[in-house]
């Protein structure tokens, strides 16, 4: 069973950015003085009290000179404290879309929220950038001055709560509002902002969830939280990680990382992400038996836990992927090795409503060989692609096409590429990624030319990768031992790279990109 705790706001994160051949640059937070240490390979890193920012002259330029896309001081500074210029007749709301992580912009001094965050483009918005820019700084001083003047009249817990958003404003306009704006940005401002970024009527940003487990070391001093698995959210505008909701406590949850008799392997523990949830399909327990009779999922618009349909049989070492807002299971091993289970594919549609979801079989596998490895199934061009071996090894590989309910022979060079972890992303177009886990290299899938084109030709930080998400132009890759995240910003040219450190005395299992949970602000 997990065991949660608060973490403290000020974990420690780590900032490296690089290009294709691996370069260096040390970065500094504005928040923070940073700490300079001595990593494993000998280069400096920065320490900050929590995640990463990544600050190169390029983009101290385009903060110097361009504070809210193409708004400068000029702009700003032609609003007073008692003008609002904003027609609200003509706001939009865009509450339902999750906001998009920032592409290399920066909206005012580099902040470490900027490094997963997203912003919504500007473009899109009816509020032009330069009322924007106005709003942010008339509102920010109205905010302030409210905040200031009810001091000495309310304590602090009634002004928490009774605080406007926008003085003279009825809240639903002020959202309307202050939805335009990143929410880095609110969040600094006043204690009703930051409460509004992180309620139901607020878009949501995206967020880091990991599947974490205490090292080695403290495994060693504490023998109860040999099997532990705790789940947390790593919070890019507030920098820290915070615990997720406990999952149900019946049946008891034991999700077994290292068995002690076999500490130099790590048993898998599959997790995916599925229509913006955190699904967990299989694990081993002590006894090397199936330890999830029925998935179980966290949704983070209720913040709370709930369990998929019964598997027909509970398995482990399977191929798992989504395709379609639907899951598939794939192959996997039950109480004993059986033929039929290791061919068998089963989908369960996530779409559905809760009382309609349950596991349909779909059309089998030739033979039992992806039952060897627990392995990703990748959805890619509205078709499931897997190999049945991780590594370098020799293997075999499937595709499944959902429209045909066929499978497929795998193109010969996408196999010979698929040498690590895999993923891929579907919003603004397919792309696949894979880090080649012996080299350290990131490589992107090129359909067209049926080869993998090389991002980052090789790094010391991806060697041994043991899973990677992609996502909101970002591929996250959980490093060889556990230790951080390496993020990798895909987008840019030559990709950028930096880390996230977890919680103290843990290791990560496993990580997903998420819309942020809804929490009352800090």
């Amino acid at each position: 069973m997990s065991r949660h705790r608060s973490m403290p706001p000020s974990t420690a994160a780590t900032t490296t950015t690089t290009g294709g051949g691996g370069a260096t640059m040390d970065c500094a937070s504005p928040k923070e003085s940073p700490r300079p240490v001595n990593s494993p390979d000998g280069q400096r890193h920065v320490h900050f009290g929590a995640v990463v920012v990544m600050d190169d002259e390029e983009s101290r330029g385009r903060n110097t000179n361009n504070q809210h896309d193409g708004v400068g001081e000029s702009s700003i500074a032609s609003s007073t404290d008692s003008e609002l210029p904003l027609t609200l007749s003509n706001v939009k709301s865009e509450q339902s879309k999750p906001r998009e992580w920032i592409k290399g912009k920066q909206l005012h001094q580099p902040c470490p929220s900027t490094a997963l965050a997203e912003a919504t483009d500007p473009s899109t918005s009816s509020i032009t950038a330069t009322e924007t820019a106005i709003a942010m700084n008339t509102t920010s001083k109205l905010c302030k001055k409210n905040n200031s003047d009810q001091e000495n009249q309310l304590t602090a817990d009634s002004k928490y709560e009774s605080a406007e958003l926008l003085p003279g404003l009825p809240d639903h306009l002020a959202q309307l509002c202050l939805s335009t704006l990143h929410p880095s940005v609110l969040y600094q401002v006043c204690r009703s902002w930051r409460r509004l970024i992180y309620s139901p009527s607020f878009p949501p940003f995206f967020s880091l969830y990991a599947l974490l487990s205490p090292t080695s070391t403290t495994k060693s001093h504490n023998k109860e939280q040999s099997d532990s698995v705790e789940f947390f959210t790593f919070d890019p505008i507030a920098f820290s990680w915070r615990p997720l909701p406990s999952p149900p406590s019946d049946p008891p949850l034991h999700l077994l990382h290292r068995h002690p008799s076999f500490i130099s392997r790590n048993l898998p523990i599959q997790s995916l992400t599925v229509s913006g949830h955190l699904v967990l399909i299989a694990a081993t327990t002590h006894n090397f038996l199936p330890a999830l009779s029925r998935p179980l999922v966290f949704d983070p618009v209720s913040n709370q836990w709930l369990f998929g349909p019964p598997l027909s049989t509970p398995r482990r070492w399977c191929a798992a992927g989504s395709l379609g807002g639907a899951v598939f299971v794939a192959s996997g091993v039950g109480r004993q090795y059986q033929g039929d289970v290791a061919r068998s594919v089963e989908k369960w549609d996530m779409k559905k409503s809760n009382m309609e979801w349950k596991w349909e079989k779909m059309a089998a596998l030739k033979d039992g060989k992806f039952s060897r490895e627990a392995v990703e199934a990748v959805e890619y061009r509205g078709k499931l692609c897997m190999v049945n071996v991780k590594g370098n090894a020799v293997k075999e590989g499937a595709v499944y096409d959902a429209a045909t309910n066929r499978w497929e022979e795998m193109p010969t060079r996408m196999l010979t590429g698929w040498n690590g972890p895999a993923a891929a992303v579907t919003e603004d177009g397919d792309a696949m990624y894979v880090v080649d886990e012996a080299k350290g290299s990131l490589r992107k899938y090129d359909p067209d030319k049926n080869c993998w084109k090389e991002l980052i030709e090789s790094s010391e930080h991806l060697k041994g990768a043991k899973q990677i998400v992609a996502g909101r132009g970002k591929v996250c890759v959980v490093c060889a031992d556990g230790g951080r995240i390496a993020v990798l910003d895909v987008v840019a040219t030559p990709a950028k790279l930096w880390f996230v450190n977890p919680p103290p005395e843990m290791e990560v299992v496993a990580v997903h990109i998420l819309p942020r949970i809804i929490r009352p602000a800090d």
